[in-house]
């Protein structure tokens, strides 16, 4: 009796420290530019909208439905597409825990709770309005569906659904499933086995994603590849380990304790934990290896990882050991702190209130500072749905609608508008039009200088703080006086 209260109150203090850790990473979490963009193709994608047909959205189709399913029942905006993203990250710590203390004992499943929780950089970016929550849950459950005990029907159906649901929220992820899939396989291979491993993935693509290609194939070709392939010509930097050990600490450390336990023949790895491994590995470096690339496109990954290596790691460990070994990675673990902003949300509220006072009804958000449309609940313009990735120069005008851009032209157009109120930006100027899409070439002095005409003429710089400058329209204030 005493054992077990003491387990529901161990359980009880882990859920109370992560919902207060997730809470304040909501609250607190600095803002991220993709964020404006994530949340409004969600209310897109709920009311009608197709991506690459109707917007432009530079992921695989999926995700601006499953984000908006969620929105749509908790509200769009801010801190609820937050929440959202939220969810897909408690059920990943819950889920993840509730198998390890059912087949491997409590003591481990404490182990990778507080692995999720200390490692403050994966809380961050789980609780931001992106795509990396979801994924890692999805990856996880993979992780959890290969390890199962199923037939190999079974598994490669539910390998090959989670595996098209991933792909097809962010396209990165797919190495993994591919070298599960393939290892999976080749271990079990007889002609039934290839039938249904070929089938499942195929049938669920034509099912989930085709119908998004096929309704506009341009669209999907240049938002969901080609953008990328372009977009990092001028991206010249690689991470270095440093980069990457602050982002996941304890994460590294394991590898490295992996690596060296491989070569001192300490540890012996089984199947099929060794794909799972090779697959999430693999996947991982081609997601921070290549130039241009930012630890955080690894996020998904962390939650399966974390967790095979705990199977791995933790299986041989025993009592004190376990323990100590599971304090050490946890203090390791704090030291990559998440970025904070402990005004965002004051700021983004501030900024949505400037526009919900001075718009008009029925006329467009106008401004690079796409979040406060968002918590504003402010129509958008389809081809500046992208904030801060919507203006280019390399197209002329008739090009750049069909992709769903905005030439700068087009910007000074709305700008000039007698009926565009408000216009918010960024405070800082890397975020706003200053990159011209997809090349992400600066954009011309002659366009900022008609902007900035633009602005003297006919605007006032109303309001400004640490992440968002508000101007109004000049005649407002001629008609207050």
């Amino acid at each position: 009796m005493i054992a077990s209260r003491r387990t529901s109150l161990i359980w009880i203090l882990g859920a109370a420290l992560y919902g207060s850790v997730a809470l304040f990473l909501v609250f607190n979490g600095a803002t991220n530019v993709d964020e404006g963009f994530y949340g409004l193709t969600a209310r897109a994608a709920i009311g009608g909208a197709l991506p690459y047909r109707d917007f432009g959205y530079t992921q695989t189709p999926l995700f601006p439905f499953i984000h908006g399913a969620v929105m749509k029942v908790i509200g769009f905006g801010f801190i609820e597409q937050r929440l959202a993203s939220g969810l897909w990250a408690f059920l990943t710590v819950t889920v993840g825990t509730a198998w390890m203390a059912r087949r491997r004992g409590g003591a481990l499943a404490c182990a990778f709770a507080a692995l999720m929780i200390t490692g403050l950089q994966w809380m961050y970016f789980a609780h931001l309005g992106k795509t990396h929550a979801f994924v890692g849950l999805v990856v996880l459950l993979s992780v959890l569906v290969v390890l199962s005990d199923w037939s190999f029907g079974r598994r490669m159906l539910g390998l090959s659904l989670l595996g098209v649901l991933a792909v097809g929220c962010r396209l990165p992820v797919g190495p993994y499933f591919l070298i599960v899939w393939a290892g999976l396989l080749s271990r079990e291979f007889s002609a039934r086995n290839l039938a249904s491993a070929v089938a499942f993935p195929i049938v669920l693509t034509l099912v989930l994603l085709v119908p998004f290609i096929a309704a506009a194939p341009r669209g999907f070709w240049f938002w969901a590849l080609d953008f990328h392939r372009v977009s990092s010509t001028l991206k010249y930097w690689r991470l270095g380990f440093s980069d990457l050990f602050v982002f996941a600490p304890a994460l590294n450390l394991m590898a490295l304790a992996l690596a060296a336990g491989i070569l001192a023949r300490r540890v012996h790895l089984k199947g099929p934990l060794d794909l799972l491994l090779l697959g999430l590995l693999a996947t991982f470096a081609c997601n921070v290896v290549p130039k241009g690339t930012y630890p955080e496109y690894a996020m998904p990954l962390v939650p399966g990882l974390i967790f095979v290596l705990c199977l791995v790691l933790g299986g041989p460990l025993k009592g004190k050991p376990l323990a100590w070994a599971s304090v050490a990675l946890c203090l390791v673990n704090l030291t990559g702190m998440p970025l904070l902003d402990y005004s965002v949300y004051r700021d983004t509220r501030k900024a949505a209130a400037f526009t919900r006072q001075f718009q008009g009804p029925g006329f467009p958000f106008v401004g690079s500072a796409s979040i406060v449309a968002l918590e504003a609940g402010s129509p958008v313009d389809p081809r500046m749905l992208m904030g801060s990735f919507s203006c280019t120069e390399a197209y002329p005008d008739d090009v750049a609608a069909k992709l769903h851009l905005i030439t700068p032209a087009g910007i000074a157009s709305l700008m000039a508008d007698p009926r565009c109120d408000v216009f918010i930006l960024f405070h800082s100027l890397n975020v706003n039009f200053v990159w011209s899409m997809p090349g992400f070439q600066a954009i011309s002095q002659a366009s900022i200088d008609r902007w900035k005409a633009v602005l003297s003429r006919d605007y006032v710089l109303e309001y400004g703080d640490s992440n968002y400058v508000v101007f109004i329209r000049r005649s407002l204030y001629a008609q207050a006086r």
